[in-house]
Parts: structure tokens; C-alpha cells; sequence
């Protein structure tokens, strides 16, 4: 069941990040490929493990997906910021259009909130709805 819960919202941050690299301006924004999947893994799978335990009711899923949902918004900035710089340490790429280095892991601890809040402003609502949809969805099919 967790592997399902896991998977449903991989599917939900591909579908995310693709819509991300169609509208968004400049370039850079193929770094949330590995930091979407790598967030949603990992947040699914933690929020997972300790809310979505049996009997499911509608009350842990919703609590889950909007755990999810949200949690996962700043952990993927933490990824990208974490590979970002490791691109600049290893192949000195990665720069911004200044030829400045990325925002330093350490620095995206704490503006990973401001830039999370952000992303859920405009793409909330669908990172929400589809972790509370894959748990309603794993609820009814793959049930123990």
C-alpha cells in the first residue's frame, strides 16, 4: 500500500515539474526533475509510514495528502538547492544568468520557506489535491 501511495505521488511531481519547465522562464528548472521525485519520495514515504496505517479513514488520508502536499513544496528547494551546488562544486555549472554560483545548501535551510511558500501559492493546490486523490485512490484499490 505504501509503495502504491509513494508511486501515485512520483507520478503527481513528474506531472508537476513538466508543467513547471513548459511556463517557467529562463532555464535551470530541469534541476527539479531529480529534487520533485527525491521530495515526493521522501515525503510520501515518512508522512506515509506514520499516518497511514490501518484502518484507513478519510480523516489520515486528508491529514496525510495535505501533509504531503505541502512538506514536500520545501524539500524539493532543499534538493534542488542541494544538487545546484553540487553541479557548481564538480563542473562549475549551474550559474545564474550573472555567472553568480546557485544559493549555498546551507543558506536554502531557512529561504527554502520563503521559497516554498511561494511554489504553494501557485502549484498548492494541485500538490495537495493529487497526494489527498492518491490516498483516497490506494484507499479504495489496494486496500489490506
Amino acid at each position: 500500500m505504501l509503495v502504491n501511495y509513494c508511486t501515485l505521488n512520483e507520478i503527481g511531481a513528474i506531472l508537476l515539474v513538466f508543467y513547471i519547465n513548459i511556463i517557467a522562464e529562463g532555464k535551470g528548472y530541469e534541476i527539479f526533475f531529480p529534487a520533485g521525485m527525491f521530495s515526493a519520495l521522501l515525503c510520501s514515504y515518512v508522512i506515509g509510514k506514520l499516518i497511514l496505517k490501518q484502518p484507513l479513514t478519510e480523516k489520515k488520508i486528508i491529514i496525510a495528502g495535505i501533509l504531503v502536499g505541502t512538506i514536500s513544496h520545501y524539500f524539493a528547494w532543499l534538493f534542488a538547492s542541494f544538487f545546484m551546488t553540487l553541479c557548481y562544486f564538480i563542473w562549475d555549472g549551474c550559474k545564474s544568468s550573472l555567472n553568480e554560483p546557485p544559493i549555498f545548501f546551507w543558506d536554502m535551510l531557512y529561504m527554502g520557506f520563503l521559497y516554498s511558500f511561494t511554489s504553494l501559492i501557485f502549484f498548492g493546490w494541485f500538490s495537495v489535491s493529487w497526494a489527498i486523490a492518491s490516498g483516497f485512490l490506494i484507499s479504495i484499490f489496494f486496500s489490506e
